[in-house]
């Protein structure tokens, strides 16, 4: 029998899903490439361009270059067209003859049109040439365009885009580049830029985020650039004012020379100083990218943020779980301090000392949605199934509108279709009261329902452990029973530097990693032979199999002693990386 007996509780994290429209504020598609190069072909074999591309390729960038990437059965400008699509970026390589192509004209066209959606970089790059002659249209580039006019009714469109593009920050390379420095610089923007553009994880099932998000668009107002706006998204907690907080965030962040989602403001703070420190740093570093110079003092650190980080730029600010406006005021959120366009957005559960912000309420679920997002939980579909609606509808009236509350019954009983099971849990469930559905108290409330409810679940979880990994627990010492895990073949104990000796219980194992997670010589299994100790008279051997983590791994951290308690966290990866069981651990 197990040494121990785990309560299961279960919680998705908020993960934003796109569909792929693109008026749709919920996500962008996933993008086959990093990079689309547009650059005249009769420029091809220049230095500045073949160094670039192998710069990009080097770093990992997925970069496409029509010349190699086309499926040669597609229409050409098709295939280019759906390539730019499927692109997050554009590096756009301005020489003199990209102006005499008729398709790098059409192509810039496309890009610059597509860049409208917020979410598709531009990078233009001027090869011997000044981007003030682009912008005003000066000598060789107009009349070129003047000899396209011949052949093309309508050349506006591209005197246009040619004027936009050329007004955008980019890279100049002329007889003085030091071309080698260029493309490193330019290798560090696109990293730069690709990684702001990386979405927050929001919701696996985005039910009811999209019209609050409307909501909270008009009130940000982000057609007026000329104020600054501060709003707080307020509401109990569990009612998904971090969801819509990193959902606005996905969908505008773009938008702003800075920003930074700062989380956990609350939890933080109270770590006293050293919290405040780490928040004014965050900020630091995410607006200025720099993350070499660091923040020592905090009273420092509010002056720096007004003078530095804040001054001449639009920054996007969130800041989640916020209960005082003490802590506002230590991050020099002002708008006396802050640049004309910037926004933020404050998320708290009380609202007494916030007063002086524009407050939006959040609203609760229908019972529409909330119907439809239980059921995407619990059966994995937008309604329950026949013989299940009675029960589906008192789950959703206990809610209350309450997603968190929602998630986790709707969790709790998927896979189970014993309605007979289904009614002792409910009738369980209506004795918790659900004012506060954070993580602790619904971990609490979790607690109280009977064990027997949830060991058919924990059994199905354990019976499936294959990998346990221990690392980096230094206050571990002794090794857990784990003959409680019958399928478990591997276990990681990578820098347990106070480890001293093993339960007899580790000898059924395949192997077990001491020291990294790299398949070397310092990857050794050792099956103990006479004693509990790690000795000479133990075998070992080079691990041969993978440390990657999936379906079949759980991973426990101890945070204060050797025994598996309430402080440890097992996180269990059942079909994708967005949903997730939180085990808490209880010794017997």
């Amino acid at each position: 029998m197990f040494g121990f007996v785990f309560i299961v509780f279960i919680l998705f994290m908020f993960r934003l899903v796109m569909a792929p429209s693109l008026s749709s504020p919920i996500s962008p598609p996933e993008q086959e490439y990093d990079v689309f190069l547009s650059f005249s072909g009769l420029d091809s074999r220049k230095n500045i361009i073949s160094h670039l591309q192998a710069a990009l390729k080097r770093n990992n960038f997925r970069t496409f270059k029509d010349d190699k990437n086309l499926d040669r059965g597609k229409d050409i400008a098709t295939g280019l067209f759906e390539a730019i699509e499927n692109s997050s970026m554009s590096i756009i390589v301005f020489s003199k003859n990209y102006f005499a192509s008729k398709w790098c004209l059409a192509e810039l066209e496309k890009i610059m049109e597509y860049s409208k959606n917020l979410r598709h970089i531009v990078i233009p790059i001027f090869v011997d040439i000044e981007p003030s002659d682009i912008r005003n249209l000066k000598g060789s580039i107009a009349e070129t365009l003047a000899k396209h006019e011949e052949e093309v009714p309508n050349t506006e469109n591209w005197r246009a885009t040619l004027t936009e593009v050329a007004s955008l920050a980019g890279f100049v390379s002329n007889s003085d580049t030091d071309e080698a420095s260029l493309v490193e610089d330019i290798v560090k923007d696109v990293e730069g830029k690709l990684n702001s553009g990386i979405q927050l994880n929001v919701a696996k099932h985005p039910v009811g985020i999209e019209p609050r998000l409307q909501k909270l668009l008009k009130e940000l107002c982000l057609e007026s650039s000329d104020d600054v706006r501060i709003i707080a998204i307020w509401g109990v907690g569990g009612l998904g004012k971090t969801t819509i907080a990193k959902a606005t965030y996905n969908y505008i962040h773009s938008r702003f020379e800075g920003c930074s989602f700062v989380d956990n403001v609350r939890e933080k703070w109270e770590q006293s100083n050293k919290g405040l420190l780490a928040l004014q740093n965050q900020i630091r570093s995410d607006i200025l990218k720099n993350k070499s110079s660091k923040i020592r003092n905090s009273h420092k650190g509010v002056e720096f943020l007004k003078h530095r980080a804040f001054y001449g730029r639009k920054v996007l600010l969130v800041l989640d779980d916020v209960d005082h406006v003490k802590q506002l005021n230590a991050l020099a959120i002002d708008p006396r301090f802050l640049y004309r366009g910037s926004r933020i957005i404050v998320t708290t559960r009380d609202i007494s000392s916030l007063n002086s912000l524009t407050k939006y309420e959040l609203e609760l679920l229908n019972k529409d949605e909330s119907l439809r997002l239980f059921s995407l939980h619990a059966f994995n579909q937008h309604n329950p199934p026949e013989g299940f609606m009675e029960l589906s509808n008192t789950v959703v009236d206990y809610a209350e509108g309450i997603p968190l509350v929602l998630e986790v019954w709707g969790c709790f009983l998927n896979g189970n279709n014993d309605q007979s099971e289904w009614r002792s849990a409910i009738a369980k469930m209506k004795k918790i009261p659900h004012d506060d559905v954070e993580w602790r108290s619904a971990i609490a409330k979790m607690k109280k329902i009977p064990h027997d409810d949830v060991q058919r679940k924990v059994q199905q979880v354990l019976d499936k452990v294959k990998f346990l990994d221990l690392s980096y627990c230094e206050n571990l010492t002794t090794t857990p029973n784990l003959f409680g895990l019958p399928s478990l073949e591997k276990l990681n104990l990578d820098d347990c530097v106070r480890l001293q000796e093993v339960d007899k219980s580790i000898g059924h194992l395949s192997y077990y990693t001491i020291d990294d997670d790299t398949t070397d010589d310092d990857d050794v299994s050792y099956h103990t032979t006479d004693d509990d100790t790690i000795d000479d008279d133990d075998v070992s051997y080079h691990t041969t199999d993978d440390d990657t983590f999936d379906d079949d791994d759980v991973r426990y951290h101890t945070t204060d002693d050797d025994t598996i308690d309430d402080d440890d966290v097992n996180y269990y990866t059942i079909d994708d990386d967005t949903f997730m069981m939180s085990v808490i651990c209880y010794k017997q």
